[in-house]
């Protein structure tokens, strides 16, 4: 039997737990950061470069998602995406969230994505950073494919060989000439 499981190889997933500082940004290509519905100055301030984070929510429009997108002045430049949702969201529109803000974040080349919730309680943000990383996972993936071989662009499958119309027109005829004999005549 053909094993049809995709090769998960590739994903790795770290926690590190704690403040998320400058130094342990420098590994993040990328940083989904999850913010509370009315963000404050205090959120912010949890957060490296926190005042240009909050400079650049201000000229978003309110409740789009994701809500923001920037990049830190580090090293690799980290690509944040950032969205906000209220505490009690259901898991569906935490999910829901979580796809738009990995679809935005691997946009560009992925590489390694980090889930930061900010402004929540311990509980809340186990639930959210949870559900982030379910739909990171979701979006890397990739379904088995169960084709063989590809059919050749120049090939046409839709036409019957000549040997097969033939065939065709024996069976047809030879129909019609059943009908013919079993048709009761003029009397």
């Amino acid at each position: 039997m053909q094993n049809i499981t995709p090769a998960s190889h590739d994903i790795r997933i770290f926690q590190k737990p704690g403040r998320i500082d400058s130094k342990s940004l420098e590994t993040v290509d990328q940083l989904l950061v999850i913010l509370p519905d009315k963000p404050t100055k205090t959120h912010f301030g949890k957060l490296p470069q926190g005042a240009k984070l909050q400079a650049v929510y201000r000229k978003h429009a309110p409740g789009s998602a994701p809500a923001f997108i920037t990049r830190l002045a580090n090293k690799k430049q980290t690509l944040i995406v950032a969205g906000t949702q209220a505490a009690d969201t259901s898991a569906f529109d935490r999910l829901t969230l979580g796809r738009k803000l990995v679809a935005a974040a691997t946009a560009q080349k992925a590489g390694s994505l980090g889930i930061c919730a900010v402004g929540f309680t311990a509980d809340a943000a186990a639930t959210i950073v949870r559900d982030m990383l379910s739909a990171a996972l979701a979006a890397a993936f990739s379904l088995p494919s169960t084709a063989r071989n590809a059919p050749h662009p120049s090939r046409s499958r839709s036409l019957p060989s000549p040997g097969a119309m033939k065939t065709t027109a024996r069976v047809s005829c030879a129909c019609a000439t059943d009908r013919a004999r079993r048709r009761p005549g003029p009397t």
